[in-house]
């Protein structure tokens, strides 16, 4: 199902009964798909390894997909980047294979849920993750990021974060470019912190 639907800008049809069970790419499925909103949330998507680019520029998706099994997912790069309207609950969802979780809420400007239990310690990059996500302020600090090398501009114009992530585990990181640009709430905490 990779790319079905990239494009396809007026595309709205309901297909919440579609069987997805063997599916193991939906890269790209529904990016640049800006209007579909429609109700999948009771896919079984336990077999999907790629779920890359799978809403972004899905301009207008808002709905419940929190009962998705993500086990097997291991690349969610871009997953709701410039989704401007999702903002639905995925704190449960099973993240412990995912190893790319670059851009995945670029510019996602609404959203602003819990996922603070994720297992995400088999992430290696993280870069540009939550960058101009505006809204987002939800307490990461306990994330697991380790394995984590690449996390430039994660936090890049994230104007409203302010979350301790002082724990962190930074040792293996390569990249940290402007991980802290324009994220003026998150500098302000980290200063008190220091000072």
């Amino acid at each position: 199902m990779e790319e079905m639907f990239e494009q396809g800008e007026k595309f709205n049809k309901n297909i919440g009964g579609w069987d997805v069970t063997n599916v193991i790419s939906m890269s790209g499925m529904f990016a640049e798909a800006a209007k579909f909103n429609q109700n999948i949330g009771g896919w079984n998507v336990s077999n999907v390894n790629y779920m890359d680019r799978m809403f972004k520029c899905a301009t207008e998706f808002n709905q419940d997909i929190g009962s998705w099994d993500t086990s097997s997912a291991t690349t969610m790069n871009s997953m709701f980047a410039f989704a401007v309207c999702f903002n639905q609950d995925i704190g449960r969802w099973d993240v412990s294979n995912v190893t790319d979780m670059k851009m995945m809420f670029y510019r996602a400007t609404e959203f602003n849920q819990d996922i603070g239990g994720w297992d995400v310690s088999e992430v290696t990059t993280m870069q540009r993750m939550f960058s101009s996500a505006s809204k987002f302020n939800q307490n990461i600090g306990q994330w697991d990021v380790s394995n984590v090398t690449h996390i430039g501009s994660i936090f890049h114009d994230a104007i409203s974060f302010n979350q301790d992530i002082g724990q962190w585990d930074l040792s293996n990181v390569e990249d940290m470019y402007e991980v802290f640009d324009d994220a003026e709430q998150l500098l302000n905490t980290l200063k008190r912190r220091m000072f």
